[in-house]
């Protein structure tokens, strides 16, 4: 997994279609589509949304799993969480697992310029009552271990996945994730390899 991985992952990373539920921790964002691909198996749509302070953009993807809305959720907790299900170019730790509120250190390999790391808070919130299932992530900056040596620290990354039932049986679902890797790295490649980021959750889903 070469550098096309290597900056999104650091969130751990996006409207067309009516949701039945808005995320309850959505981001702030003047959305815009990007693009929509319906020619798959997993048709999706994607789109950008400038954040106030930042130099990159957040991002939100939209699609429907032909699959029960636990399994969804439960799928996407092993893509966050899971350090064996961590990208070749990340090393993954899963620092506590409390509850339902996952705690996890992730150091990502940068070709060419510094590493980065993140501690994310990932939690999850149920609510049986609408049929609806949240996932939301921040990272946390007095938790984890220290920095590693010639590693840039990412201190503003967030992001949710929300997923609702339909009455057919399968899962509408949005992911967003803002992430800021901070540093000197080029904007327009950062930008390219965050979309692409975001797009490849749905997939590993």
């Amino acid at each position: 997994m070469g550098w096309r991985r290597s900056i999104g992952v650091a969130s751990g990373s996006l409207l067309a279609f009516a949701m039945l539920l808005e995320p309850v921790h959505a981001i702030e964002a003047q959305w815009e589509l990007r693009e929509r691909n319906e020619d798959s198996d997993q048709a999706y749509a994607v789109y950008e949304g400038q954040i106030p302070g930042s130099a990159y953009p957040a991002y939100r993807v939209e699609t429907t799993f032909n699959a029960p809305i636990a399994h969804s959720m439960e799928a996407a907790i092993r893509v966050l969480v899971n350090p064996s299900r961590a990208p070749g170019n990340q090393q993954r730790t899963l620092l506590s697992n409390e509850g339902g509120v996952y705690l996890v250190h992730t150091v990502i390999e940068v070709p060419f310029f510094s590493d980065r790391d993140v501690t994310v808070r990932v939690e999850r919130i149920e609510d049986p009552a609408v049929n609806a299932m949240e996932l939301r992530w921040r990272a946390v900056t007095d938790e984890g271990p220290p920095t590693p040596v010639e590693t840039v620290r990412i201190t503003r990354s967030e992001g949710s996945w929300s997923f609702s039932r339909l009455e057919t049986g399968q899962t509408r679902a949005v992911y967003e994730n803002h992430t800021d890797v901070g540093g000197r790295l080029p904007s327009w490649l950062v930008v390219s390899m965050l979309r692409e980021e975001a797009i490849s959750q749905i997939v590993q889903v």
